[in-house]
């Protein structure tokens, strides 16, 4: 099934590269930089999953998590490139479901997908 996947990422080749594996699984994906456009989107959408990288536009991800936590059912998964245990610990605190590397095939995202998303 096809689902909405909202990235929040730099545009950079690291979120362009996100985006484009998302949509190679048939899946939409938007690609914004603000949690509040994320929000924009999910009261707008039937949002799925929302992606985080862990900074963005000098901002950490996980003050965002937790802005679109505080808002939303959406299930919320960092991304990062460096994964470590105090790094996963404050992901779940701030209410994401886990952290995936950034160097994740298309395999493991779409088994990730179908793991968290609605």
């Amino acid at each position: 099934m096809k689902k909405i996947i909202i990235v929040i990422d730099k545009v950079d080749l690291g979120g362009k590269t996100l985006i484009n594996a998302i949509k190679a699984l048939n899946h939409e994906a938007f690609h914004v930089e603000t949690s509040n456009s994320a929000k924009h989107l999910i009261s707008e959408h039937p949002v799925s999953l929302v992606i985080v990288a862990m900074m963005v536009q000098h901002r950490s991800g996980f003050d965002i998590a937790k802005e679109l936590y505080d808002d939303t059912d959406t299930p919320i998964i960092g991304i990062s490139a460096d994964i470590t245990r105090e790094k996963c610990k404050r992901a779940k605190a701030c209410g994401m479901k886990d952290i995936i590397a950034r160097s994740t095939n298309l395999q493991e995202l779409q088994h990730v997908i179908e793991q968290y998303a609605l």
